[in-house]
């Protein structure tokens, strides 16, 4: 298995339950397709270095998962 590191950017209008929410989806979706998570980083709201969507900052949220390709649950 590898070692990888994820980094989300959630929009930082959101409230602290929605982003809550939304960092509870995305570790569903990293377990769904096979990943293993060793550490999970909230870096909390951040300027960005260009702007996405039109937005100059964000919540970011640092994972590090273990994750195989053979284990990668391939959808068609």
């Amino acid at each position: 298995m590898n070692q990888y590191e994820v980094t989300f950017i959630i929009d930082p209008v959101l409230s602290g339950d929605e982003i809550k929410s939304t960092a509870s989806t995305y570790e569903t979706l990293l377990k769904d397709q096979g990943c293993t998570i060793v550490h999970v980083n909230e870096l909390g709201l951040r300027q960005l270095a260009y702007p996405i969507n039109k937005k100059s900052s964000g919540c970011l949220l640092l994972y590090r998962v273990y994750f195989s390709y053979r284990s990668c649950n391939r959808q068609n």
